[in-house]
């Protein structure tokens, strides 16, 4: 059983919109997709709902995936079976895929950009990918927006996971749809326990989605988090 979301259609626009200049620097997103996805898919989520930000978009490599009877898919690690509940844990892939994470908030970053201005936006698989990557990395980044993810603590099957459990002092928005078969709510509400700065949306009704009015909060959400750091960065 994959994941399935209603996410936009693809649209042939590239999968990067970085922006190469060194002296101005945009607030920089990285969107994170979900299992049996692409990132085409959501390159619409950058050109309508992160207008003048740099972002980029990666593709999961394929692999076969145990709990949809070893399909061939795009994932960014295996996955043994569904629902998703808060103890799971992604095996082969894992480790992989939090350093080619962080490869790409390393290259954001390299020409001055802040860590408080990168921010990653992932849903299910990729919202547990971006949680994990966000623990183990050496910086606070601005924020995370976990859309119907989950809270590996970046566990692996991998042996060993040769990578620091920083924390969790980076920001959260976190959303799930109440009626979500795919990865249980209750994967949103351990993961909320597990941060002190999270802000928690559930939405009535809705399954393993991405709903537009949620859309709208984390964007929200995030330019807070923005309006914030250049607040606290004209009174120093």
């Amino acid at each position: 059983m994959a994941e399935e979301a209603s996410s936009p259609s693809p649209s042939p626009s590239p999968s990067s919109n970085t922006d190469p200049s060194p002296t101005e620097h945009k607030p920089y997103v990285l969107l994170l997709h979900g299992l049996g996805d692409s990132g085409a898919s959501f390159v619409q989520f950058g050109e309508d709902f992160f207008r003048g930000f740099d972002y980029d978009v990666p593709d999961a490599p394929k692999r076969s995936i145990s709990g949809n009877g070893g399909a061939v898919m795009r994932g960014w690690a295996d996955l043994s079976h569904f629902p998703v509940r808060p103890t799971c844990r992604l095996d082969d892939g894992w480790l992989s895929s939090i350093l080619r994470v962080h490869a790409l908030l390393e290259e954001a970053m390299k020409d001055g950009r802040p860590p408080s201005h990168c921010f990653i936006f992932g849903f299910s698989q990729g919202a547990a990918l971006a949680v994990a990557a966000m623990r183990t990395f050496p910086h606070v980044l601005g924020g995370v927006i976990a859309l119907s993810g989950w809270d590996c603590k970046a566990h692996s099957g991998e042996k060993p996971l040769i990578l620091e459990d920083r924390g969790c002092k980076t920001p959260l928005f976190i959303h799930h749809g109440e009626e979500d078969r795919v990865v249980l709510p209750s994967c949103s509400e351990e993961l909320k326990k597990a941060f002190s700065d999270a802000e928690y949306v559930t939405t009535p009704g809705a399954i393993h989605s991405v709903p537009p009015s949620v859309m709208v909060l984390a964007k929200a959400w995030l330019t807070k988090r923005l309006e914030g750091e250049v607040s606290r960065a004209t009174t120093k």
